[in-house]
This record gives structure tokens, C-alpha cells and sequence, in this order.
């Protein structure tokens, strides 16, 4: 986003350029003047009349199908609004005739739907029979199978608790019908106060929260006190049961009417019961009562002693409504009768509605209708009796009328004056149906033309496109050939001899000075899109002329980005695609003000080519305009794209040749035809550009004569040597220099840009950038990496939302140990967390950390400053450190075997376990490039055996063990920890765990980077062979991977120390030219070391072996490590394939380099007289740190 921002800026700073001064020869804006464009006016105004005639035809075109289209959309309404009116009388006719009994249910179809009722209700029945059953039968075996005394109390009824109640009743609950399962055992009068302390016992270890309730003891419901000669009968397990809530738990059923009338039927018949309405529970939300069935629990499986009861609670109009068997045609009444009640049902369309309770004179009346249908069911079910549902007793017996409800006279919608309200909500509905579909075809003629005036549109552009790919009277031939080819395979070749023969006569090629009509004719209509789409078999025929043309004035264009190869192998793919779509828009915005032609792209080359397809005069001079333009727009934008692009990208540079000629140019036809260039002068112009320099224009002698005609001579300056080029021997060629005036008076801007490099930098040179402008865009590319990592550690912290306390750091600086005694051999990241897991892979909002980037910004540039002005441990290594830390998070980020096809949760549990919980901890990310950054603070350019020699009490302080880098630590967390820097702390960590877990993620980085610790070394290959289970036996293996968490963190803390490792000699994985650069930097910086001093050893005796040595026994198996760790995906093979490539190479050539560097180096430093001094420092506001560390910075 920040790059497509500011590259419109420079677009529209581009495109709104005023036009040249006609009399100023020096001029080089990207407009050209008008008199070097009137040699183009005739062929445009030619091409302009051809096409207004063009655009007449097409209109008259559009306007006749237009109203065509008209009257057919008429005719289509005329028939919809007919067949509307007729069905819509239809269909009132037909309802009305139902409403008046024509259409309702017969007699028999009564009888069939009170039988299929009564069948399914039959069967309803003993399926909850049989539940309650297996539920008492469970009970009754785990009290004889368990025998075990619970808290003082025998296991014997009724002292009986059923664990894992919820899981047991599940299957009952199942049934949307049933809503509670209770179990009541029957309490003697001699257990009663027993089971009282029984209960009390068993509900204090549930009853732990503050506002529950212990229920003292069984209690009657009807609030009277229970007789010490009765027997009770308290629901003691209930589900579903909600803790906070005890509801009817110990409650005495004998002392509900309802359900103590059916206990008793229970325990005196010893069967099952169906119990009368309750209407004492919640009705199921719908209002209608509730039936219980009590269900006996025996003492054993002689079912002759009866311990307690197993009830199921239901809700009437739902049960009722499992049994409905199909619907009727007609509305009606179901009434419901047992002992001594009644209730009533409307049933329409499927749906059951509880209208209320009946009296029992009316219940009876209704039984006595000649309409009415009946079912019974008994009350009692002994046992074995399931399956014909037969029972005796006395309880009460279930009556079940259906009645229609014109008869019974409860109508939820009954008609008025006798008028078929059905008949009208029919007949609305057909009309609104017609309405609905009339709308719609409107709608869906406004989409088609909508569409076709898009399809319109993207036809315009696709021609604008193919106007851009080929010249017009290329395109105008090409479609003539595609025409008069569909003409001839319509007719299978019995075409117009008029028509069909036109491609196959004889082309005349076209001249620099020919015009468009005088080789082609009136152009037939053909569509881009049909061109497009049939561009392989037209293509692919090769029986036509071809369509080329001889230039014979023209000026090719070649540019290529020099370094683009090396940058790009550091660079995610879409990093590279920004830097060249970036670019190639800016040079084709140039292009378009100055009438150039762009031919093509091939990787990072830029072809153009001036003088086609219009004939130009001043092509050499435009070309040249273009040159400088691209070549000044792209050092700008470099510039600004190193911000985001990261570091090294202010260093690629635009190499560009040019030269003059004829050229043959056509469309080579084929899979993908394509406007092509040919000729020794496009040879010639590639030639000029591969044989040029960085940053410089080379320009062929032919270009440099049309240069010197034009007046333009003061651009050129002679190139000292010939150029060897590749088939054309010893070449003269010339710099096109536009900065090189005729008249050397210097502007205003000129004495301003010389004031601003003289205060920003006083000891530069002439000509000479300001010092510190490439550091501070490195310091502002590292600003927004860290940002961009800092805002996801706020909006994904699990804690609460708040800003969090600040953590006291105040005496840390005292305090501290030594960093090395920080390192944790295995860093316990936080575990997986649902709720914030979505807001890990979103890109985080960093608008409203400006204090924060404000805080970071200074932190930066304060540790950019700390490090010193070594040729290697500088702060652009660190850059270069963190740009590869940060590629390498991206690709655990993102692994590629992950299926993101799934619910958002699922995935991001998986790329949890799968990268090993860091892609869940964005604090863990933030600190791997927070050490990157800081990992060589203050490095004086030599190993820490020397540091140890020259420092001795900094030696002493961290034990002789990685001493740069526990003092890069220490002086990177002294500056965070300072308090200007709360906010920022803050941010980083909002409590006292997760600034140690910061910390430890720091320490263990930055210490990892020292890999000549010898002891350091084999305890982090100890603990890769633990974590990855290299060289353990099978029970090893089996113990590690029983605590799957401390070994996922083992694996996390390895995967973190190995990417800062691979991150610190990532040059070693990359481009052939990134590592000659940072290979020949740390030579200098050794060698420098020798030079002074501080060094026993000459690096030059052993730097040839020894990077054979690091890439062998360092390099390479870093990066199979990479691999073997399974989470870097196709990156561990690229850094692998570099590694081996960059082996292989030096191998060959290493010793010529080792040659060349040496020569250079001692010549350089004697030149400078360096011989006695040591590396000087940039860090003229940063003191070194006291040796009692107590002092500030």
C-alpha cells in the first residue's frame, strides 16, 4: 500500500509535467516539444477520420437492435400480464369451491389418519417405556454390583448417589419431547433423617462457589410438615441440573396431587404409570402441560421390592406432535383426556397449537359426535407387557378425540359472512407470484443491458490494450485476416470472392513514410474479444501474408536493473513484483507522454523503441529524453521503496543502451502472437546495453550522429575505451550525459541542493549525498518491521484489554546477571488461544500507534548509532540480519501443507501445532527481529578471543563466554528499559511474564549467533537431538513425546535460535553476489584487524580453507537443519541449493578472489595509513558502557 502510494504521487507528478520550452535545446522534461511532434499529424488525422466513420456505423448498428430489443420486451410483458390475470381467477375459483366442502376430507380418510395416529402414538409410548426401563435396570445393577460404602453410609437404597447421572440420560434427553429425568428412591420414616445427613454429605464437595445452595433435607412441596409415619418419595438426581439452581431436588412427590396419585398407583400395582396434566412445570415454552411416567427402581432383579422411581418428564404437545402421521386437508381438533382433565389441540398443516383446557361435560359431548374418532390407552404397564400395550389398575386412562373444527367450534381463523378467506390468500399469493416474476424480468433486462454495456466497456479496453501491444495498422490487418478467416470457415470456402479473397492478396509493406490507408482497407468489424479467444487457430494458420512492415528510422531502447538478480534472491516473491511493476509504471507513464512505443518486458529488461508505428524525425532525441527520464525516476523511486523493500535497494541501478536503425517489425504469430522487433539494430542496442555501466546511458555512434544533427551534441561525452561487443568487434560508442549543459550557469535549485548537502554533511565532497541518508532509510525500513510486528503483539494479547501496568524496570540495570544467565534451554510459549487466534493472520492497524512509532523510531536510530563504523558488524549487516529474520518468520507464517480450506478456528489450531506454537505468539516474532536487529550493538570488529585480550574486566564480567554478545544485549536492553521509553516497554510486554518470557526469547537469540562457543555448541545439539529425536533409542522417543507441550516449546525455542543463526550468515544462502559482497566485507574487516594489530593471524593464509570449512561443517548443515525442522517449507531448499551452489563456486574461483582482495586491501590501507589505527566510531552521542554498567547512555 505504502509503495502504490507513493509511486502514484510520483505518477501524477509525472503525467502533470508541464510541455517543453520549443526554444530551449536543453530541455529534458518528458514532454516533448510541439515542433518535434508535428511530423506525426498527418497519419494521426488520417487514422482519426477512419475512425469517426467507424464509430457512425457502430452507432446506427446499436440504435436498430435497440429497438428491436424494445419491441420484444413489450410482447413478453403483454403475455406475462395475460397469463397473470387468467391463473389468478383460476386459482380463486378453485379455493373457493375447497372452502365450500368440495375439497374436504372424507370419512375414510379420518379412520386412516385416527389409526396411523393411534399406531404411532402406541409405539411413542413404548419406546419412553422402554428408556425408563433400561435407565431403572442401570440403576438397580450399579447399586448390586457396587457394594463399596460412600462416606460412612452403606450402599443400599436409599442411600444411593448414581455417578455420571448427565451421561446416563442422555438417550432420554435426546427425545425433544422429554425435558427432565429424575431419580427418587423411597425413603422409610426410619431412614428420613439419615437421609437427610446423606444428602447434605453428598452436596457440600458440588456447593463451593459463593450463592449456593445445600438443600437442608426432603421437604413437602405444598409447604406442610412431613409426618413421621409417612413414607416419602424426594427427587433426589435430576438432568438436567443446574448447580446454581437446586429447583425441586428433595422435594417430596407424595406431596403433589398429581404425582403422588401416580406413585401410589405405582408402588400398589408394581408397574409402570402414566401420570394426570402437571401443569407445575415450564409447559416446553408452548403452554401446554406436562405428563409424567413413573417408572419403578427394584431392590434386585426380582422385581418384587420396589427402592425408588425413574421419572420422565414431558411436555404433552410434544409428544403428540411425534405422532402426528400426515396432515389434513382441513383444520383440526385433538383433545386429550385423562383422569378428570382435558386439554385441546388445533392441528393445521402439521403443526400442533395448545388452545386450553376442556371441561368434561364438553369433553363428553364431543365424544358423542358422529365426526369424532377415539384412541385409549391405559394408565398401568406391567412388566412384559410392552408389546401390545396392554395394562390394568385403576389409574387413569388416556382418551384421545379427533374432531373437525367446524364441528367443535374451536377455529384459530374462522370465516366471516361467508366469505372463503382462503380463497382470497390463495388468489393474493398467485397474483403476487405473477408480480414477483414480472419485477424480475425487468430486473434481469436492466442486468443485461447493464452487462452488455460493461461487456462494452471491457471491449474498449481491450482494444485500448491491443492498441498499446500492436500499431494500429497492425491491428487493423491482424483483424482483417481473423474476419475473413471466419468468413471462409462458415462457408467451408464458398465465400465472396470480394470478401474471402482479401487476405490472401498480396501485402505491400509498409515504408517509415507510408500511411494506413495506403495498405489496408475499410477494417470489417470484428471484436477484441473474438480475436482473443480465437487467437490460437488463426494464429497457428500460416496461410496468409504475415503481418510485417520495414522501419527504416528508428531508435531501440534497452534497459536492465544491474543487481536485480542478486536482491531478488533475499526478497519474497511479492517484494520483487512490487520493486518491478513499481518501476515498469513509471517507465511506461514516460512512455505515453513521449509518443515511445513499449515493445515488451522479458524479466527485468525494458524494451522500447521510438519512430513506429508513426514515422518520427526526432525519434533519437525523444529516445534519448526517455532514457534520462526512466534513469532519474527510478533513482528516486529506489529511494523511497528501500523503506519498505528493505535494505540493498537503493543500490540497483538502470544500465541503459541504445541505438538507430532500421528494424523489421511485425507480429510473430503463434500460441500467443506478439508484437516483435528484428534486425541488426535491435542486436546492436541489446549489445549497447549489456557492454554499458550502472546508472549510465550508452549510446551507439549511429544514435550520438542523430544526437549532434539534432543540436544535441553537449549530451554526449565520448566513452575513453572501444566496447568488444559480441559479433560486432571494437565498437566507439558515447555517455549520454543530459546533466552536462551548453551553458554552465547554475539555477537556484542547483545552489540550494549544494546548501543542503554542505549542512547536512560538511565534510562531503562535491556531489556528495548526505552520510547519513541511506542509514536513516534503513532506520525507517526497521521502524516499520518492527511496527508492523509490535501491533499484532497488542490487538492478538490474550489478556484483558486494557493497556496493562507498567513494569517496573527501574533497577534492573543493577540488578540484572550476566545474559548468559538468562539463556532458558526450553521457552514456554503460551498456549493455544481460540478467542484471539482471528486476529493472528489479519493485517494489524497500525494507525493508531503514532506514539508508539514515534518511541521505536528513536530506540532505532539510538542503537543504529551504538554500533560501529566497522566494515561488517555495522548497522546495514543488521539490516541485511533482520530482512532475513523476517523472511524466514513469513514462511512459517505461511506454510504450504497446511489445508486452508476449513473453519477459520480449525486452521489456526493447526498452524499452531504445526509450527510449534510460534505463529500463535506474535510477541515470539517480534522478538526474533527485535534481536536481529540488536545482535551486534557495539562490535568492535574483532572475535571475542581478542575482545577478552583487550578488554579483560568485560572478560571477567561475562565470564569469558560470548562476551560481544551478552555485551550487545546488555546494551540494547539498558536502552529499552530506560524510562523514555515506557510507552514502548508497554506495548512490548504488559506484565511482569511476559517481559521475562521477552527476555528469554532475546537472550537465547542473540547468544545463538555466537556459534564458536564450543560449550554453547553441544548443549544446542544435545537439545536438538532431545527435541527432534536424532540418536534416541524408542523409549526416548515414547517419553519425550508423553509431554507434548514441554517438547512442542523444546522444538519452538530450537526453530527461533536456528532462524537467527541461518538469519546471521543468510549470505551464505543467497545469491553468488550478496555473498562475494558480505564475504569481501568481513575479509576487510579482519583484515583490518591484522593490519592493526589486533589480530594474530593473517587471514589471507587461511580464508580460501576456511570458508570451505564454514560452508561444510556450518553452513550446509544449518541448512539441512532448516529443512529437517519442517516448518520453513520451500525456503529450506532454496537456502540449501544456495549454500551448495555458493560452495561449489568458490571453490573454483575463491582463491583468484582471495588474490584480488588481498591486493586491494593492502594497497588501500597503505594509501589511507591505516596501518597503525583502529576501526573508527560512529557513535558520536552514545558513550561505551562503564565497566560497573551503572551508568546511562
Amino acid at each position: 500500500k505504502m509503495s502504490t502510494r507513493f509511486s502514484d504521487n510520483y505518477f501524477r507528478k509525472v503525467e502533470s509535467a508541464p510541455a517543453a520550452d520549443p526554444n530551449a535545446d536543453d530541455d529534458l522534461s518528458i514532454v516533448a516539444s510541439d515542433d518535434e511532434n508535428s511530423s506525426s499529424a498527418g497519419p494521426e488525422d488520417a487514422r482519426t477520420t477512419s475512425s469517426s466513420t467507424a464509430k457512425n456505423a457502430a452507432a446506427d448498428l446499436v440504435r436498430r437492435e435497440t429497438k428491436a430489443v424494445s419491441y420484444l420486451r413489450y410482447f413478453i410483458l403483454i403475455i406475462l400480464l395475460i397469463c397473470a390475470i387468467g391463473m389468478t381467477i383460476g386459482f380463486y375459483n378453485l379455493a373457493t369451491a375447497a372452502e365450500n366442502g368440495e375439497c374436504l376430507a372424507s370419512d375414510q380418510v379420518m379412520d386412516m389418519f385416527a389409526l396411523a395416529l393411534e399406531k404411532n402414538l402406541r409405539q411413542l409410548r413404548m419406546d419412553r417405556l422402554g428408556k425408563a426401563f433400561t435407565l431403572s435396570s442401570a440403576f438397580s445393577s450399579y447399586v448390586l454390583e457396587s457394594g463399596v460404602a460412600e462416606g460412612g453410609f452403606p450402599m443400599q437404597w436409599p442411600y444411593v448417589t448414581i455417578p455420571h447421572y448427565d451421561v446416563r440420560t442422555v438417550a432420554a434427553l435426546a427425545s425433544d419431547d422429554v425435558l427432565e429425568v429424575n431419580m427418587a428412591p423411597l425413603v422409610e420414616p426410619s431412614e428420613q433423617s439419615q437421609f437427610d445427613n446423606y444428602a447434605v454429605l453428598q452436596q457440600q464437595p458440588d456447593c463451593t462457589f459463593s450463592g449456593c445452595q445445600v438443600v437442608p433435607g426432603i421437604y413437602n412441596k405444598d409447604g406442610s410438615v412431613i409426618r413421621s409415619s409417612d413414607a416419602t418419595s424426594p427427587i433426589w438426581q435430576i438432568s438436567p441440573f443446574d448447580i446454581t439452581d437446586p429447583g425441586d431436588r428433595l422435594a417430596n412427590q407424595f406431596s403433589d396431587p398429581v404425582q403422588g396419585s401416580a406413585l401410589a398407583e405405582m408402588t400398589q400395582n408394581n408397574a409402570a404409570v402414566w401420570s394426570g396434566f402437571d401443569y407445575s412445570g415450564t409447559g416446553g415454552g408452548n403452554g401446554s402441560p406436562d405428563v409424567i411416567l413413573f417408572y419403578p427402581i427394584y431392590q434386585d432383579f426380582k422385581q418384587v421390592d420396589i427402592a425408588g422411581s425413574v421419572s420422565l418428564r414431558m411436555n404433552l404437545l410434544n409428544h403428540l406432535e411425534y405422532a402426528i402421521p400426515f396432515s389434513l386437508p382441513t383444520e383440526m381438533n385433538i383433545l386429550v383426556q385423562a383422569c378428570g382433565q382435558a386439554a385441546s389441540f388445533s392441528l393445521v398443516d402439521n403443526q400442533l397449537t395448545y388452545l386450553g383446557a376442556v371441561d368434561e361435560q364438553s369433553m363428553n359431548t364431543f365424544k358423542s359426535l358422529a365426526e369424532a374418532a377415539i384412541i385409549e390407552f391405559p394408565a398401568l404397564y406391567q412388566y412384559g407387557e410392552f408389546e401390545d400395550g396392554t395394562g390394568g389398575g385403576n389409574g387413569c386412562p388416556y382418551e384421545i378425540v379427533i374432531v373437525p373444527s367446524t364441528v367443535t367450534g374451536f377455529v384459530a381463523n374462522a370465516p366471516d359472512d361467508g366469505t372463503s378467506q382462503k380463497a382470497v390468500v390463495l388468489t393474493s399469493l398467485a397474483a403476487v407470484a405473477f408480480f414477483v416474476i414480472i419485477v424480475s424480468f425487468l430486473i434481469y433486462d436492466w442486468l443485461v443491458e447493464r452487462r452488455q454495456a460493461v461487456v462494452m466497456n471491457l471491449a474498449t479496453k481491450s482494444t485500448a490494450i491491443v492498441e498499446n501491444l500492436f500499431p494500429a495498422q497492425v491491428r487493423d490487418r491482424m483483424l482483417q485476416d481473423i474476419e475473413a478467416e471466419k468468413k471462409k470457415s462458415k462457408g467451408k470456402g464458398d465465400v465472396d470472392p470480394g470478401v474471402g479473397d482479401a487476405a490472401a492478396t498480396p501485402v505491400v509493406p509498409a515504408t517509415g513514410n507510408s500511411s494506413p490507408s495506403a495498405t489496408a482497407t475499410a477494417p470489417n468489424k470484428v471484436s477484441v474479444k473474438q480475436f482473443l479467444t480465437d487467437q490460437p487457430d488463426h494464429g497457428n494458420d500460416l496461410s496468409s501474408q504475415p503481418i510485417a512492415d520495414l522501419f527504416p528510422n528508428t531508435t531501440v531502447f534497452f534497459a536492465d536493473i544491474a543487481g536485480f538478480t542478486a536482491w531478488s534472491s533475499q526478497r519474497e516473491p511479492h517484494q520483487v513484483f512490487t520493486l518491478l511493476e513499481t518501476l515498469y509504471r513509471s517507465f511506461d507513464v514516460i512512455a505515453k507522454k513521449l509518443k515511445v512505443f513499449k515493445v515488451e518486458t522479458i524479466g527485468d529488461c525494458y524494451m522500447a523503441v521510438t519512430g513506429l508505428p508513426n514515422p518520427d524525425e526526432s525519434h533519437a532525441v525523444h529516445m534519448a529524453r526517455f532514457a534520462y527520464q526512466c534513469l532519474m525516476g527510478m533513482k528516486e523511486l529506489i529511494r523511497e521503496l528501500e523503506a519498505i523493500l528493505g535494505p540493498g535497494t537503493s543500490d540497483l541501478a538502470l544500465r541503459v543502451g541504445m541505438h538507430s536503425g532500421s528494424v523489421t517489425a511485425g507480429v510473430l504469430r503463434g500460441e500467443k502472437s506478439r508484437f516483435q522487433l528484428f534486425g541488426d539494430t535491435v542486436n546492436t542496442a541489446s549489445r549497447m546495453e549489456s557492454t554499458s555501466e550502472r546508472g549510465r546511458i550508452q549510446v551507439s555512434q549511429e544514435t550520438a550522429d542523430l544526437l549532434m544533427a539534432a543540436g544535441k551534441s553537449h549530451w554526449l561525452k565520448p566513452r575513453e575505451e572501444l566496447v568488444v561487443a559480441k559479433g560486432k568487434g571494437e565498437l566507439k560508442t558515447y555517455w549520454l550525459d543530459p546533466t552536462k549543459k551548453r551553458r554552465h550557469t547554475k539555477t537556484h535549485k542547483d545552489i540550494r541542493v549544494a546548501q543542503e548537502i554542505a549542512v547536512n554533511n560538511p565534510n562531503a565532497g562535491p556531489g556528495e549525498a548526505p552520510f547519513d541518508d541511506k542509514y536513516a532509510r534503513l532506520i525507517d525500513w526497521n521502524v516499520d518491521v518492527l511496527l508492523h510486528h509490535l501491533a499484532r503483539v497488542i490487538s492478538c494479547r490474550s489478556r484483558s484489554p486494557s493497556r496493562g501496568s507498567l513494569v517496573n524496570h527501574s533497577s534492573e540495570v543493577a540488578l540484572l546477571p550476566a545474559a548468559i544467565n538468562d539463556v532458558a534451554e526450553v521457552v514456554a510459549l503460551p498456549p493455544f488461544d481460540a478467542d484471539s487466534s482471528k486476529f493472528r493472520r489479519a493485517r494489524p492497524d497500525v494507525s493508531m500507534l503514532q506514539q508508539t512509532r514515534a518511541d521505536l523510531h528513536e530506540y532505532v536510530k539510538r542503537i543504529a548509532l551504538m554500533y560501529r563504523d566497522v566494515p561488517f558488524h555495522n548497522f546495514e549487516h543488521a539490516s541485511h540480519v533482520t530482512m532475513s529474520a523476517t523472511k524466514l518468520l513469513n514462511r512459517i507464517v505461511t506454510p504450504e501443507n497446511v489445508d486452508y480450506d476449513r473453519e477459520t478456528h480449525d486452521i489456526a489450531s493447526d498452524l499452531h501445532d504445526y509450527t510449534y506454537g510460534i505463529t500463535s505468539d506474535p510477541l515470539t516474532q517480534f522478538a526474533v527481529v527485535f534481536s536481529a536487529l540488536v545482535h551486534d550493538v557495539d562490535h568492535t570488529g574483532v572475535p571475542n578471543g581478542q575482545l577478552a585480550k583487550e578488554n579483560p574486566e568485560m572478560a571477567e564480567l561475562y565470564r569469558n563466554k560470548s562476551i560481544a554478545e551478552q555485551n550487545s544485549v546488555d546494551l540494547a536492553w539498558d536502552l529499552l528499559i530506560d524510562p523514555r521509553y515506557n510507552e514502548l516497554q508497554r506495548c512490548i510486554a504488559g506484565d511482569e511474564e511476559e517481559s521475562k518470557r521477552f527476555r528469554q526469547l532475546v537472550v537465547n537469540s542473540v547468544l545463538a549467533t555466537d556459534i564458536f562457543d564450543k560449550d554453547m555448541k553441544e548443549l544446542r545439539n544435545k537439545r536438538w537431538d532431545k527435541a527432534f529425536h536424532r540418536g534416541l533409542s524408542s523409549s526416548q522417543r515414547e517419553l519425550n513425546e508423553t509431554n507434548m507441550e514441554e517438547d512442542r516449546n523444546m522444538k519452538a525455542t530450537i526453530v527461533i535460535e536456528h532462524i537467527i543463526q541461518a538469519s546471521d550468515v543468510a549470505h551464505t544462502m543467497q545469491h553468488w553476489h550478496i555473498y562475494t559482497k558480505w564475504n569481501e566485507r568481513l575479509f576487510e574487516e579482519m583484515y583490518s584487524a591484522f593490519d592493526c594489530g589486533r589480530a594474530e593471524k593473517n587471514p589471507a593464509e587461511f580464508w580460501y580453507k576456511g570458508e570451505l570449512w564454514f560452508f561444510d561443517n556450518y553452513v550446509i548443515p544449518l541448512a539441512k537443519k532448516l529443512e529437517e525442522c519442517n516448518v520453513f517449507g520451500v525456503a529450506s531448499d532454496e537456502c540449501l541449493n544456495y549454500a551448495t551452489a555458493n560452495r561449489n563456486e568458490w571453490q573454483a574461483k575463491g582463491e583468484e578472489i582471495v588474490s584480488q582482495m588481498v591486493a586491494r586491501y593492502q594497497k588501500k590501507f597503505f594509501v589511507a595509513g591505516l596501518a597503525k589505527k583502529r576501526a573508527p566510531s560512529r557513535r558520536d552521542i552514545i558513550k561505551p558502557k562503564s565497566k560497573s554498567r551503572d551508568n546511562e547512555l
